[in-house]
């Protein structure tokens, strides 16, 4: 397994990309907190898409959804994000996706049947 990390200026691209690829595929999606430690947000949901809010020369955000219905839908907001990794099989499959934020808070994202 080895890990990529996405440069800051190819996260919108990369998003993008990545989300036509991955969407509807089954995710489970972990936050980690000091304060909290580790929580389950979403588990087994199809992966709606992920987008990056940037404004300006402000702090930016990464706006990951999960789930088929808007009413049945998750959307978590990494807030401030500094660096995104993306976790790869040694056969070249994506196995998870991992984003920090500024404040430590970890959000990553697990493809079922990865796990």
């Amino acid at each position: 397994m080895y890990t990529a990390v996405i440069p800051r200026e190819e996260w919108v691209n990369f998003f993008n990309s990545f989300s036509c690829e991955h969407h509807g595929w089954l995710v489970s999606m972990e936050i980690f907190t000091d304060e909290i430690g580790a929580q389950v947000e979403a588990k087994n949901m199809p992966l709606a898409g992920i987008a990056v809010d940037i404004k300006g020369s402000g702090a930016n955000n990464i706006l990951i959804t999960v789930g088929e219905k808007a009413g049945a839908q998750v959307t978590h907001t990494i807030r401030s994000p500094k660096q995104v990794c993306l976790e790869r099989s040694n056969g070249g499959c994506d196995e998870s996706l991992q984003i920090e934020s500024v404040s430590g808070e970890q959000t990553l994202l697990r493809f079922c049947g990865a796990d």
